[in-house]
């Protein structure tokens, strides 16, 4: 009687503890199954973790042709070490030209892109560090989440039960550096990681990544698959994974040593800054977006959408007085990032101008509804005036709007060449070299490169050098370009 009666008494005391005492010994219950699954000791005291990927990704909205988002194949391998907050990625685009090879390196606060196809690097701009550049690789890395997860455990959250799968699953979320909070669906009966969430509510997107067939390595547990979906859209999808524990050695996480570091750039301002291309022809920048406005007697012809046009507009008018009316309003392609302004430069009176294949994504852009006379789709090229706009195709899209500003002998180009180097030629890429390739049948005098990401003028004969550097460049190697 004595023993029931003792267990009576322990059993009411259990049962009148606050819930919030329960729920705290539920995040560390559900955390701890999570580190024993994927390594204990050997995961909490992580010293690096080495992962090498073949995967297919795709951009909405930023594909090959409207409405069409190609899947483009990738190799990365990436080294980190969590403890230390360091790290490196490099990867590899097999796409048409099967060599764009960048990646970047980070330690706690700095930040370095590396180029591995001229051989060089640069630092970036401003306070950026680890979870900055490479936070986007490290949450592809259920190994890497489960290890947060257990420094972070004073942030976690029980957020409750989800039948997913057929099987019983606790979530649990957690705070991680420069992103909203992360919510893991983990395994009841195995600790394991299978679902991250990121949600953005004010953009009404949440970022799903799924992770499948488990296995380990050095007693250390990862995913050999993943995919990652936007909402309900496929972006990414792992389809092979290798992990080494352990493994990496100091010169694996350090800057390269055959990469030179000869690259300076120009500080991206976000004051205005209007510059002078030649008599008609002005070039404003805010904050690395950039427009520019040719002066066509009676009239203006801007191009260049990506956010911001409005702003821009106005720094051109206070630094000109020129309050002349824009008349077109030329749209350099179809990609998400160049038709954030296309309600400004409608707002702004103009008729906008566009390769005819990007025009119904062109009018999806329009809010409040759209004058169909306010619109001019082009196919191969028109007269504006001061200014032609070429319908061409390069690697980048398979219809570009460029534009030729006659007398100023300028061209304005968006995504195929260039940066603010302060050292020239700039470097140029395969894109660049098909942005030659077309333009060159133009028989165009052409002198100046405006660009709309950045506000430094290039030079054509620059450019040509640039491309011809490539080619030798690449056709040292057994490549597609070359043959």
């Amino acid at each position: 009687m004595k023993i029931f009666s003792s267990v009576a008494v322990i059993a009411s005391l259990f049962l009148s503890m606050p819930d919030t005492a329960i729920a705290d010994n539920t995040e560390d219950m559900i955390i701890d199954k999570v580190v024993k699954a994927y390594g204990g000791s050997k995961l909490t005291k992580l010293k690096s973790i080495s992962v090498e990927s073949e995967y297919f990704q795709r951009s909405p909205g930023q594909g090959y042709s409207p409405g069409v988002d190609e899947l483009k194949f990738y190799k990365r391998e990436s080294h980190f070490n969590p403890a230390e907050q360091v790290g490196k990625t490099k990867f590899e685009m097999l796409g048409l030209d099967h060599f764009y090879s960048m990646g970047n390196f980070a330690s706690k606060n700095k930040s370095v892109r590396l180029d591995y196809v001229h051989d060089q690097y640069n630092y970036d701009d401003g306070e950026t560090g680890y979870y900055q550049i490479l936070g986007g690789y490290l949450r592809g890395i259920d190994t890497i989440l489960a290890y947060e997860l257990n420094s972070r455990r004073s942030t976690a959250e029980y957020r409750g039960k989800e039948n997913y799968r057929g099987k019983s699953n606790s979530i649990i979320s957690y705070e991680f550096p420069f992103s909203p909070p992360l919510f893991l669906t983990i395994d009841d009966e195995t600790g394991y990681i299978i679902k991250m969430e990121r949600r953005f509510e004010e953009r009404d997107l949440t970022v799903r990544y799924l992770f499948d067939n488990h296995k380990k390595t050095n007693g250390v547990l990862f995913a050999q698959n993943y995919t990652l979906f936007q909402n309900n859209h496929l972006d990414t999808m792992v389809m092979k994974r290798s992990v080494k524990i352990n493994r990496v050695s100091k010169k694996e996480l350090a800057i390269d040593e055959f990469l030179s570091s000869d690259w300076d750039y120009l500080e991206s301002l976000s004051e205005p800054t209007v510059a002078l291309v030649s008599p008609g022809y002005h070039h404003v920048t805010i904050s690395g977006n950039s427009s520019s406005f040719v002066d066509s007697g009676d009239y203006l012809i801007s191009v260049g959408s990506n956010a911001g046009l409005k702003a821009r507009h106005e720094a051109y008018v206070s630094s000109t007085n020129n309050t002349k009316p824009i008349k077109y309003h030329v749209i350099t392609h179809h990609h998400n990032d160049h038709l954030d302004s296309v309600q400004d430069a409608y707002d702004l009176g103009a008729t906008i101008v566009a390769p005819s294949s990007a025009m119904a994504t062109v009018k999806a852009r329009l809010v409040n509804g759209y004058d169909e006379n306010r619109f001019l789709s082009v196919d191969q090229s028109v007269d504006l005036g001061a200014a032609n706009m070429y319908v061409i195709s390069t690697y980048h899209t398979n219809e570009f709007g460029l534009l030729y500003a006659k007398d100023a002998k300028t061209i304005f180009e968006a995504d195929h060449y260039g940066a603010d180097a302060i050292q020239v030629p700039v470097r140029a890429f395969f894109t660049g070299y098909s942005l030659f390739q077309a333009v060159e049948p133009l028989n165009s005098d052409i002198e100046n490169i405006a660009r709309a990401h950045g506000r430094k003028i290039l030079k054509w004969s620059d450019f040509a050098i640039a491309v011809e550097d490539y080619k030798n460049l690449m056709c040292k190697t057994t490549r597609q370009l070359c043959s």
